[in-house]
């Protein structure tokens, strides 16, 4: 976000008007503060700064979501992993679940998309029956939960049906559990060093 302190003739990439005092800057232009809402939702992580106006105008008349790289398949800049959905078939069930597991309230409830923010890292759960969506379960990708300590893993399985016993492999104490709605999940603990 550039603040820019003075006014300014320039004019938003988007909605034509003068950005004036407070403009937000992309690879060849700035846009509004009026603008700024609907881009930000659409491009995600502000890889807005990343794009050229052509490109942050194309995601506005998509209205698809948008994270790093390019829009027509060219080279990415930079990649990351920042998030990461699971399928839900009963969505109050599944935050149910995690939020007895992260020991947090989920961040976004929604019907057909939940999230939780863990630090950085968003974890939604989706319910893709309520978008006539199929799709199966299984252990071909399994989202991996990592724990202050073995202690506090412990204590958090206790009560829990093991797929994978807890083994230390490595550097880490690990083990797998089946959720609510038949996902396979890790759970890990740094070994303390001996």
């Amino acid at each position: 976000m550039g603040f820019l302190g003075i006014e300014t003739e320039d004019l938003c990439i988007i909605c034509g008007k003068k950005v004036g005092y407070t403009g937000f800057d992309c690879l060849d232009g700035q846009f509004c503060w009026t603008c700024y809402d609907k881009i930000n939702k659409l491009c995600l992580n502000k890889s807005w700064e990343r794009m050229t106006s052509a490109q942050i105008r194309k995601v506005v008349e998509d209205g698809v979501f948008y994270d790093h790289g390019e829009l027509q398949g060219g080279d990415i800049s930079e990649v990351t992993f920042d998030s990461l959905y699971i399928c839900v078939k009963d969505m109050d069930r599944a935050i149910s679940f995690y939020e007895n597991l992260f020991g947090m309230k989920v961040s976004v409830k929604d019907d057909i998309y939940s999230v939780f923010e863990l630090g950085s890292f968003r974890f939604g759960l989706f319910a893709f029956e309520k978008k006539g969506e199929e799709h199966s379960f299984g252990s071909s990708c399994v989202p991996s939960f990592t724990f202050a300590d073995k202690t506090a893993l412990m204590e958090k399985i206790n009560s829990m049906d093991l797929d994978f016993p807890l083994t230390k492999i490595n550097k880490n104490w690990v083990c797998e559990i089946t959720d609510t709605e038949g996902n396979r999940i890790e759970l890990t603990a740094r070994a303390k060093s001996s």
